[in-house]
């Protein structure tokens, strides 16, 4: 079985349009399996209220669904930032959408230990289990043992629970999806690095997924496993044309692309392809020759030096969280103060009132 791992997906338009056609009959030709990171809520109407949230929330159309089934999904990952924005009801009728179409799921449940399960991709040559967990500081709801949510990206919760599987599955491939980081950030946090390579340790891990910064970020090796830190934008439908981020990179507008990732379970190998929005025609389209992937900068990822280029790397201005716990619970803590309402208007205040002579 070919899988395909995507970036993120949201499809608002009432119609099919035309180059997701295309790209479903190219995925049908190539015999591939996608798993998607599905972003927002299925069908939400009247009945439904929404969360208080910074960011925006997103209502998938009910069209969503079809067109998942027509470009062959074979499983959705559900632990981002979107999956909650219409509550507890919001994620219950969207699961249950996919589940009546035949998809799978993983990252999200009517309570933590749903949540926290893989989707189960069978073959006769053995199984893969692919896990999926969120990052709450970008605005993913946490399920618990009695509410639902998401999978939450805890270091030590999502170790116990692989290392746990490990032991119960012993001959079950196995694929962690991350979303984590902040949007629209070039390269991985040392914080996220150290996840991924305790994740790279355990031998029936067989690569690390992410994304969720809307721009492809660079791929490494760790302990012989690949691991993809961000793919980017997949299709982002009727808001492709907000993504107007210019990066400081030879490529401008890095969330024009995203990276698909083929991952062959027969032979365990692996490559790379790319899908670009086409501004002037509209369009998302699949390239036959790609600037991406890049590797990893060479220098120690807990290095000051790879700390700066992170920093100059973030658009949004946004800290970069190291391998110290305590250090990255401050730094958290001021971020999210500047970032709240009391913080912006203080901000504001501060930018509006003239300075003493």
């Amino acid at each position: 079985m070919k899988l395909l791992f995507t970036g993120d997906f949201f499809y608002d338009h009432a119609d099919q349009n035309e180059d997701i056609k295309a790209i479903a009959a190219y995925f049908k030709e190539k015999k591939y399996c996608p798993v998607i990171n599905y972003e927002g809520v299925y069908a939400p109407d009247a009945s439904y209220r929404p969360i208080k949230k910074r960011g925006v929330r997103l209502a998938q159309n009910p069209k969503s669904i079809g067109i998942l089934t027509e470009l062959g999904t074979v499983a959705v990952m559900l632990s981002n930032n979107h999956t909650m924005d219409y509550g507890e009801n919001g994620l219950r009728d969207t699961i249950a959408a996919l589940d009546n179409a035949g998809i799978k799921t993983a990252g999200a449940g009517k309570n933590l230990e749903e949540a926290c399960c893989p989707a189960i991709i069978k073959e006769k040559n053995g199984d893969t289990a692919i896990f999926n967990f969120g990052w709450k500081e970008e605005e993913t709801v946490y399920a618990s043992e009695r509410s639902g949510g998401c999978a939450p990206r805890d270091n030590e919760l999502i170790l116990t629970i692989i290392r746990r599987f490990t032991k119960e599955n012993p001959d079950t491939r196995i694929i962690p999806v991350m979303h984590w980081g902040f949007e629209y950030s070039m390269y991985p946090m040392p914080f996220d690095i150290e996840l991924a390579d305790k994740l790279c340790e355990i031998d029936q891990v067989k690569m690390v997924i992410g994304h969720h910064t809307h721009c492809p970020q660079p791929y490494e090796i760790r302990h012989g496993k690949p691991v993809f830190y961000s793919l980017g934008n997949f299709y982002f439908a009727g808001q492709r044309d907000g993504y107007d981020k210019q990066f400081p990179s030879e490529i401008k507008n890095l969330c024009d692309y995203g990276l698909m990732v083929e991952y062959d379970t027969e032979d365990n190998t692996f490559r790379t392809l790319t899908i670009m929005y086409d501004r002037t025609e509209k369009k998302s389209v699949i390239l036959d020759e790609s600037p991406f992937p890049e590797k990893m900068p060479g220098e120690d990822y807990r290095s000051e030096v790879y700390r700066k280029l992170v920093k100059e790397g973030s658009m949004k201005g946004s800290p970069v969280l190291g391998t110290d716990k305590i250090k990255n619970m401050i730094v958290l803590a001021r971020f999210n103060f500047w970032r709240s309402r009391v913080g912006r208007t203080l901000k504001l205040f501060c930018h509006l009132t003239p300075k003493s002579v």
